[in-house]
């Protein structure tokens, strides 16, 4: 009545005596069941189901019909106290008792060669069920075995037959590499040497060497290969230049911003974070159009990268929204506000936008980051908070949060 409820697979003698039953074994299911309310939230009932255990013995058969040939391999389904569900009909109901069980319970997986009751050893797999999305399964653990002699059978086979092939492969591949090494000799020296200049970072060609076909072709494909490798080098620094780089302003983006903070917080020095966004930039879309408006987010991008020194970071969210990071070591509130109120002062002055005399304000929100007593992200957000603060106050002006 309260939550969806998923039961083990059971006998249900009540139930089995409502059913027709051919085969009079015991009748197996699974009950299902969820409680049913109106759209304001009112109990009205229960819906459940019973389904066959049926179909598990279906699914087990259908497995089989496709390992024909596999010799005794058998299949299982373990429930969580360790009691056969499915498997030989001699097994049903029994427990069973493997340390690997508990290991497959905790790991999902293992294998073993297990000593079972009749005596028998065999290689034996168990794989914990797992669940669907948030319901966590019946905990059922599905095991494969199959007698050692039956499966390393195979092996023993390949194990003959490989030591076979690798004595006559040593005898000719030794004859072959006496009369061979004397030629290949020198042009892999050479290439050998080539490759440690090229390992220390001197620029130079390998040469095609004729003569010997093998020796050629490895010539030709390490020129290639390193002519890839330079292109490709070259590629992805542009691609991580484009990927870092917002579109638009030249300015960094978020990506950036991320990697710059990972890598300047294990400085350990206060930064100070100043978010803001200019105030009466719709206006700007809106009376002179959106190339108008990117125009001034370029100018914006332009200014504020004023206002940093070398080290420091100034970055483009999205929209008409920036930040900065400051390195600060000595007064990071303060800096945070003179830098904010010159931001402030700048992004008042006049823009020309396609020969528009242009006016737009500036709200910047800040806070500091210190080592070892927070960390970025809720400088970031404190700093972000403080921005909607100043928008909710007045505008055009700078704020600097403190962590609480």
């Amino acid at each position: 009545m309260e939550s969806p409820f998923i039961g083990d697979v059971h006998e249900a003698v009540l139930l089995a005596d409502l059913l027709p039953n051919p085969t009079g074994e015991p009748m197996k299911f699974v009950d299902i069941s969820m409680p049913i309310t109106t759209d304001g939230g009112v109990f009205t009932g229960v819906l459940a189901a019973h389904l066959s255990w049926e179909w598990a013995k279906e699914v087990e058969m259908a497995m089989l019909n496709t390992l024909k040939g596999r010799g005794d391999l058998e299949i299982l389904i373990v429930g969580k106290n360790h009691d056969v569900l499915l498997g030989p009909e001699e097994m049903l109901g029994h427990a069973l008792n493997f340390d690997e069980l508990k290991h497959a319970e905790s790991d999902q997986a293992a294998w073993a060669v297990e000593k079972w009751e009749d005596g028998k050893e065999y290689l034996t797999g168990f794989a914990l069920t797992d669940g669907y999305r948030d319901y966590e399964g019946l905990g059922w653990t599905v095991i494969v075995r199959q007698t050692v002699d039956e499966a390393y059978a195979p092996t023993k086979e390949m194990l003959s037959y490989f030591i076979v092939c690798g004595i006559i492969l040593a005898v000719l591949s030794s004859l072959l590499a006496s009369l061979v090494a004397r030629r290949m000799a020198a042009p892999l020296k050479e290439i050998s040497s080539i490759a440690d200049r090229l390992r220390g970072g001197e620029k130079i060609d390998i040469p095609i060497y004729r003569g010997i076909e093998e020796i050629e072709s490895l010539s030709i494909s390490l020129r290639k290969l390193i002519k890839q490798l330079t292109k490709t080098e070259t590629d992805l620094v542009e691609m991580e230049n484009v990927a870092s780089r917002d579109h638009l302003t030249g300015l960094a983006n978020r990506n950036a911003l991320e990697r710059y903070l990972d890598r300047v917080t294990h400085e350990n020095i206060p930064l100070t974070v100043l978010y803001l966004d200019l105030d009466g930039f719709k206006k700007v879309n809106d009376t002179l159009g959106y190339d108008a408006g990117d125009q001034l987010l370029i100018e914006t991008g332009r200014r504020l990268k004023q206002n940093i020194e070398n080290g420091e970071f100034v970055a483009r969210l999205g929209g008409d929204e920036f930040v900065l990071v400051l390195k600060s070591p000595e007064d990071p509130v303060q800096r945070g506000i003179d830098i904010g109120n010159r931001i402030v002062s700048m992004l008042g002055e006049a823009f020309v936008i396609d020969e528009h005399i242009v006016h737009v304000g500036c709200s910047v929100g800040g806070a500091v980051y210190r080592p070892g007593i927070n960390n970025i992200t809720s400088v970031i957000r404190l700093a972000d908070e403080a921005l909607y603060k100043v928008k909710r106050t007045g505008k055009n002006r700078v704020y600097m949060s403190e962590p609480h």
